[in-house]
């Protein structure tokens, strides 16, 4: 496990060894990340991550992982997550009273590393820079594949400025 990856009892944290950025995600929530990739196989699958964060805006908790919705499209190598009913649901989970936020997406490379395609950098960097989205920092998670069935998941944010930004942790490294 690497310096900075806490795994606890109940969740995994991914972090940058610069204090900028750690997310968490609870175990149940890894394990349906991982479960859904493995399902869908041999088409990609994806979602929407939903969470909220520390007061300091350092560590962003994944509490939710939105089914796809039915105008979501996937296949070899590609995804398309839907939009319909979403904004509908991310207005309830703000008006609640232990409110939640639109933390960012999360997809699989089935048979694939947990790098971002250069696609999935251009789809968050625009979140990251629209005002519409309101998400300056959005977090992406990928689940990649291997030929033998084993997975690993991969965390990145995306900053405002542009930068891919690689967190470190998770159950993947040692």
């Amino acid at each position: 496990m690497s310096i900075g990856c806490e795994i606890g009892k109940d969740a995994l944290t991914w972090r940058r060894c610069d204090g900028r950025f750690a997310v968490t995600i609870r175990r149940a929530l890894a394990k349906q990340l991982l479960d859904e990739a493995v399902a869908a196989r041999p088409n990609e699958a994806g979602g929407v991550l939903l969470g909220y964060y520390t007061p300091d805006m350092r560590v962003a908790f994944v509490t939710e992982i939105l089914q796809p919705k039915e105008d979501t499209r996937s296949g070899l190598g590609w995804f398309l997550r839907g939009v319909a009913g979403l904004a509908k649901v991310l207005i309830e989970r703000w008006q609640r009273p232990n409110r939640t936020y639109y933390l960012g997406e999360w997809h699989s490379h089935p048979g694939g590393d947990t790098f971002p395609s250069g696609r999935d950098g251009e789809s968050m960097r625009a979140i990251a820079t629209s005002p519409k989205e309101q998400c300056p920092e959005p977090v992406l998670v990928i689940v990649g594949g291997t030929v033998q069935g084993s997975n690993e998941i991969g965390v990145w944010v995306f900053t405002r400025t542009g930068e891919m930004l690689r967190l470190r942790g998770g159950p993947n490294e040692d």
